[in-house]
């Protein structure tokens, strides 16, 4: 089928495609999350069976016996993680995609479902966005460009679908595009810090970080020249018409995360489903998400 290269869809769009299952399935094979045919162990191409949701090879061996391999449609795909339906786990996607917190209510009503499965999901759906955050390999920032760095805890966790992280993630936003990365280091410390500069940010970026303060008396006479001669680094004064710019940009990120999402556990997930949701507008993110997803959980 021919992959889906743009499309807005709005919440009464989705819901309304998720009555047929079939259309929802078509929907998801044209944005890479399912496999639209697949060819058995045997060479033979499977026939796919919409009412079992599962591809099976009919081929006959020489002596007459089926090959009768099945492969269930969701397995090894970001669907494949709980017993909901796929319409079901679908409209839960467009839901935590277009609305703000709190939603958790609004979700376990329109939706008819339980506080854990919410939990769960909206859990798996801010692992994708870590996992893109992790995965994007461009530098930020440029000559006159403005690049915020955050540090993230990771809490207990240190891998995220495949992806090694921790203990302590930099959240890189550049103002200007929106574009951002995570960068995973062993330790919060002002080597860490000068090895993403060095790596990750480009020359002339003015670099804006709450903690600067801590680190500076940690750098070197080299780094200090690097920074000097490279970067503009700024900890401003906070009356400054700057930091209040930047205060307010960084309550904008804060105040779309509930209060669980302050604790060191949560805290990673809920900055990238924030920084991932200021690249899209709200009926774009359905597509580019459905993209992601498929990058993150290639269906195999």
């Amino acid at each position: 089928k021919k992959m889906c290269e743009g499309c807005d869809k709005t919440i009464v769009e989705c819901v309304r495609m998720s009555a047929d299952e079939s259309e929802v399935i078509a929907f998801l094979q044209r944005h890479g999350c399912f496999l639209s045919e697949r060819e058995c162990t045997c060479g033979h191409k499977c026939t796919y069976n919409a009412k079992e949701l599962r591809f099976r090879c009919r081929k006959r061996s020489e002596n007459g016996v089926r090959c009768n391999i099945s492969f269930p449609l969701r397995r090894n795909t970001f669907f494949a993680q709980s017993k909901l339906g796929i319409s079901k786990k679908f409209e839960f996607i467009i839901f935590w995609l277009s609305i703000a917190h709190p939603r958790q209510d609004l979700i376990i009503d329109e939706l008819n479902v339980s506080t854990h499965v919410v939990v769960d999901w909206g859990g798996a759906c801010r692992e994708v966005c870590i996992a893109v955050m992790l995965d994007r390999s461009y530098s930020l920032g440029g000559s006159g460009i403005s690049v915020q760095i955050v540090e993230a805890k990771c809490g207990s966790k240190s891998n995220i679908i495949g992806r090694q992280i921790g203990p302590w993630v930099y959240g890189c936003y550049e103002r200007e595009t929106k574009k951002c990365f995570f960068e995973p280091v062993a330790s919060r410390t002002s080597e860490a810090l000068i090895s993403l500069i060095r790596k990750r940010i480009l020359p002339g970026t003015r670099i804006l970080m709450d903690y600067w303060r801590g680190y500076d008396p940690l750098l070197s006479e080299e780094d200090h020249e690097y920074l000097n001669i490279n970067h503009s680094v700024h900890f401003l004064d906070p009356h400054s018409l700057e930091v209040k710019n930047t205060e307010r940009m960084w309550r904008d990120i804060r105040s779309g995360m509930p209060r669980c999402a302050k604790g060191e556990e949560h805290f990673l997930g809920y900055l990238a489903e924030q920084y991932w949701k200021r690249q899209h507008v709200r009926i774009k993110r359905l597509h580019y998400f459905l993209n992601d997803i498929s990058t993150v959980y290639p269906p195999q």
